[in-house]
This record gives C-alpha cells, sequence and structure tokens, in this order.
C-alpha cells in the first residue's frame, strides 16, 4: 500500500480554483456544489471564494437522516 499524506495534497482553494478554471474552460459562467449544513468551515471557506447559498431545502428522508445540506452557487464570468 502507498504512503499517503494529507501534507501532499493542495490546499482547498487551491481544488477549488482548478475546478472553476476547469468550469470556465468548458464553457460553463458558473459552479455548484452541496456542503452539509453543519459542516461550518467548508461553508465559510466556500463563501469566502465569493459562493452563495442558492437553496436551504431538503428532503424529509435527508432531514430524518441528519443529512441536511445547502446548494451553494458562485457566477464565474
Amino acid at each position: 500500500m502507498p504512503f499517503f499524506s494529507p501534507r501532499l495534497l493542495p490546499p482547498p482553494c487551491a481544488l477549488l480554483r482548478a475546478a472553476e478554471k476547469v468550469a470556465l474552460d468548458w464553457g460553463y459562467d458558473c459552479a455548484a456544489l452541496h456542503v452539509f449544513r453543519r459542516n461550518e468551515a467548508a461553508i465559510a471557506l466556500y463563501r469566502g471564494r465569493g459562493y452563495e447559498v442558492l437553496d436551504d431545502s431538503c428532503s424529509p428522508v435527508d432531514a430524518m437522516l441528519g443529512k441536511q445540506r445547502y446548494l451553494m452557487v458562485k457566477k464565474l464570468r
């Protein structure tokens, strides 16, 4: 099994920038993602990169399972 170290991964902002660049290269004018409502650190990161909550509704099943999430969107152009 190969050695794995989280220190070898790029920081989250670098991954977001790369994904946003790919979206632009493919002709999209916005990026969207889901994030669990309880993941405050991720929400803060995405807001800091310009993402806004577009939808905060969830299905009754997700609510029962504690999997409420936000749909966050960022305009790229």
